[in-house]
């Protein structure tokens, strides 16, 4: 109303995740801590014969989530055991794929990032398959086409280096394990302790190691190896940087980067040679000097963030991020009071969503991110797929309606209701659940009127330029408005009396000086950026507001008549 707020009415930058409060506060809140949900699964496992797999994934049983990919349209894809299961953006889960549990065995999961296509390393029966449909199969035992491997074990030493050079059908493997597609198309698994790799015409080549039962090779500490002086211990998973198409492989806690130019360097995890007495490897900043616990997978954003999964089965369930400039912190996963895998009273979930870095994870077995920077994590514990994201404003409950958005604000111990366009519909109490204001709206979005709990209406009234001409009270007293000619508000009048005049910084908006009815007059006065500097009250006091920002928080330094006094802020939240 004329450049003012009502201090109960709000707005919701639904996009960026930032609420502007009526009162002038600003809350961010994607710059809160990320978030975890579960997306399927209820904590319950599925019969083998899964007859109930396909419908909503809320809820949705699982046997045993394995692995998980992301589809080139936002779908997830989860190996759940002997199935292997798409979740398409919209909610709905239908089996792809069927494989032998017998034995019972472990396998992963990659999409190629271009056309979608899945593949599956399959360890138990040594081969690379690529389901030929991704949706309404009929036969789904049948619905793989091999892609790599014959079956058949390639022995030490064999003449023709386990097919190299060949048709990948042809080949045969040791026991492929990690798998991801560049986005040129080109296919990386491991096999046994070598990277492998089969072109766009289907030939395979090893590109890292041997089967020669050579030995593996200490890693250089904090220098680049060339790919030819590199021999692998027990590499298990394997991801693509999206960035630069470089290769991340998970060696026992060890994480590498292989580079488009051959050259192989550690990015995260701190091999045992390389670690000096005396020094604490646990929990340091960066990533190559941090040792890692049971790592058992690693992921990368779109943006080139390393994830990586830990877990010691007992109390360790983790996630840990590394950003682009090495440093590593935890995400998710708070560590566990009690022994969940063998204290049977062990609770390794308890509330499940909420913030990521409260959440208890139970064995993350597997980890991929989607294009819009969601992370989502195989619970094989809690048997769920979880999700963690940015923080953004949650979708409404039954109360609110599903295509509304809720901002709680513990100080006031309110609930803040949005449509989805970010219009302030109602406030509710977050301890008795009550409406306390609800906002009314003409057809072109302005606020119309506020009602309150006990039926109290402020009403508004526009011209047909919709600008506010008055404020009608609950006791039916009515406030005239009058807006200037640069659009913001001028005066207020009662019953012919002007109450309080306001008049501004050229067109800026800024405050210049608020007139009361007995002739009173604060003057206001702003540097360049158009932060409030000076102010000057009717008595004479004038108080100066000095910022600072060097030390990565705000500290006010305010000088009052002789005073002077310090306010630090927090610290300044960096995404």
């Amino acid at each position: 109303m004329g450049g003012w707020t009502l201090d109960k009415h709000h707005i919701l930058d639904v996009q960026n995740g930032i609420l502007y409060k009526g009162n002038g506060e600003n809350i961010f809140i994607s710059q809160q801590p990320p978030v975890i949900s579960s997306i399927m699964g209820n904590g319950r496992r599925r019969s083998i014969s899964c007859p109930s797999c396909n419908g909503q994934a809320e809820g949705n049983k699982l046997l045993a989530p394995l692995a998980l990919a992301c589809g080139a349209d936002g779908s997830i894809f989860v190996g759940d055991f002997n199935y292997i299961r798409r979740i398409f953006p919209s909610g709905n889960v239908t089996s792809v794929m069927e494989l032998s549990n017998n034995p019972a065995h472990r396998y992963y999961l990659a999409t190629d990032p271009v056309t979608g296509q899945l593949y599956v390393s399959d360890t138990n029966s040594r081969r690379i398959y690529r389901p030929k449909m991704l949706s309404g199969a009929r036969d789904l035992i049948s619905n793989g086409e091999v892609v790599a491997g014959t079956g058949e074990q390639c022995p030490p030493f064999d003449e023709a280096r386990c097919g190299d050079g060949r048709k990948a059908t042809e080949a045969q493997l040791l026991g492929p394990k990690g798998i991801a597609v560049d986005r040129n198309g080109l296919i990386y698994f491991v096999d046994g302790t070598m990277i492998r790799k089969v072109d766009r015409n289907g030939i395979i080549s090893t590109m890292l190691g041997s089967n020669d039962l050579t030995s593996a090779r200490p890693l250089t500490c904090d220098t680049s190896m060339h790919i030819r002086q590199v021999r692998l211990e027990w590499p298990t998973d394997l991801a693509i940087n999206p960035m630069d198409n470089s290769i991340y492989v998970l060696d026992n806690n060890v994480v590498l980067q292989i580079t488009e130019n051959r050259q192989v360097r550690i990015v995260a995890g701190r091999p045992m040679h390389c670690q000096v007495p005396g020094i604490e490897y646990t929990m340091g900043k960066r990533a190559v000097q941090t040792m890692l616990e049971g790592a058992t997978a690693v992921a990368l954003s779109y943006s080139g963030v390393l994830y990586i999964a830990e877990t010691d089965e007992k109390k360790i369930h983790r996630i840990r991020q590394v950003s682009t400039d090495g440093e590593i912190t935890q995400l998710a996963g708070e560590p566990s009071d009690c022994d969940c895998k063998n204290d049977a009273n062990c609770d390794c979930y308890q509330t499940g969503d909420g913030y990521a870095k409260d959440a208890r994870l139970n064995c993350p077995a597997s980890l991929v991110v989607s294009p819009d920077g969601t992370l989502y994590v195989a619970d094989l514990g809690n048997i769920r797929i979880r999700a963690i994201r940015c923080n953004q404003p949650p979708t409404g409950s039954l109360a609110s309606g599903p295509s509304s958005y809720e901002v709680a604000s513990p100080a006031s111990q309110e609930l803040y209701v949005f449509d989805g366009n970010g219009t302030h519909q109602f406030t509710m109490s977050l301890v008795t659940g009550d409406y306390k204001y609800n906002f009314s709206y003409s057809n072109e979005e302005d606020v119309t009127a506020v009602t309150d709990s006990s039926g109290n209406t402020l009403r508004i009234r526009r011209d047909t330029n919709r600008l506010p001409v008055r404020v009608v009270a609950p006791d039916n007293q009515v406030i005239w408005l009058t807006i200037g000619t640069n659009g913001g508000l001028k005066t207020l009048t009662a019953q012919g009396q002007e109450l309080v005049l306001f008049s501004y910084h050229g067109n800026s908006g800024l405050l210049a000086t608020k007139s009361i009815q007995i002739g009173w007059t604060t003057f206001y006065d702003y540097d360049s950026e158009g932060r409030l500097t000076n102010v000057t009250f009717p008595t004479g006091v004038v108080t100066n507001l000095h910022g600072d920002m060097s030390s990565g928080a705000v500290a006010v330094d305010i000088e009052t008549s002789g005073r002077d006094e310090t306010f630090p802020s927090q610290p300044i939240c960096r995404q």
